[in-house]
């Protein structure tokens, strides 16, 4: 635990980004484990902040606001990505998308980031690299032989912002259709991708499907 508590702080630490939640500390005392000590977000996730609003808005108010919260995730993401060394995400998804007092998205949950490097090449921490359902295909079907791991990329990140956005227009996790997780990796498995939505712009839709790609070269 603490070896994977310095990965996390030794990587969070060093970003400063108004779109990523802020390192402020550790706790440490006798009697509990370590913990790494943020800003308290009061709107919670993006999710838990669309479905509690003060008051209520119109439904296109509503979408834009999602749009609006969607941009400062995907400007979060490229910091990261042109970071130096890059850093990947590995976890991108409405749970981990935050919402501050400025009614802006913030990116938390560092736990599973990896710096892209020579020097922290097995900067990765398990053989799940987040959630399935946001997970690229490569993650799920690497190429080489069945013992590889596979390395995320900025192009997985991409991926999951795609279902993420997805998730956050609807109100519904990623192939929401499917109950089980088997059932995602095998539409996963025959390029199939979540069926269109009505309340996603068919502009937006066509960006979406690019983030999905299967060839991670032809994402955004």
């Amino acid at each position: 635990i603490h070896k994977n508590l310095c990965k996390e702080v030794l990587l969070w630490r060093q970003l400063h980004h108004p779109n990523i939640l802020e390192f402020l500390g550790i706790w440490k005392d006798s009697s509990t484990l370590p913990a790494i000590v943020s800003a308290w977000m009061e709107n919670g996730n993006v999710t838990q902040f669309c479905q509690t609003l003060r008051r209520p808005i119109p439904f296109q108010d509503c979408k834009q606001l999602k749009y609006r919260l969607l941009g400062q995730v995907a400007r979060a993401l490229d910091y990261l990505h042109t970071h130096t060394p890059v850093i990947v995400h590995q976890d991108v998804r409405c749970a981990n998308i935050l919402v501050n007092d400025a009614c802006e998205a913030v990116l938390s949950d560092f736990g599973l980031s990896r710096l892209d490097s020579s020097f922290f090449n097995t900067f990765t921490s398990s053989l799940e690299h987040g959630c399935l359902r946001w997970q690229a295909p490569e993650l799920l079907f690497p190429d080489n032989a069945p013992a590889f791991i596979p390395n995320p990329t900025p192009a997985s990140d991409i991926y999951a912002l795609g279902m993420t956005a997805l998730e956050l227009l609807t109100g519904q996790k990623p192939y929401s259709r499917m109950t089980i997780d088997a059932a995602v990796i095998m539409e996963v498995y025959h390029n199939r991708r979540p069926a269109y939505h009505q309340q996603v712009d068919k502009q937006a839709w066509r960006f979406f499907l690019t983030c999905w790609s299967r060839n991670p070269l032809d994402r955004p």
